[in-house]
């Protein structure tokens, strides 16, 4: 590098050209190893979650199930009442016709 005199220095095309080439390979080394980090750190913070959680969460699905098997067993015995009230809401009609034609 050479004094260009006022203070400054004089950098040659091909020296700048290196050193934009050796900040720019820095920043994506740099970038890819942040991602990296970053990525790994969410990876292992997320195995630690699932192990702790694993006994806990295949209860929570057991009981899951049991609570929508129950409700399907409710729902069937709802259907069945509402089936059965059908028919009495049908004799009563036709009770009723009777009635009103005597």
């Amino acid at each position: 590098m050479k004094s260009d005199g006022n203070g400054g220095y004089v950098i040659n095309k091909g020296v700048f050209t290196l050193i934009m080439t050796v900040i720019a390979l820095l920043s994506c080394v740099g970038t890819v190893i942040a991602y990296t980090v970053t990525i790994k750190s969410d990876v292992d913070y997320l195995k630690t979650e699932y192990a702790e959680a694993g006994p806990e969460h295949t209860q929570v699905i057991d009981v899951l199930k049991d609570n929508i098997e129950q409700n399907q067993k409710t729902i069937i015995q709802n259907q069945e009442r509402i089936l059965a009230m059908q028919d009495d809401i049908s004799e009563i009609k036709s009770d009723v016709k009777e009635i009103i034609r005597k």
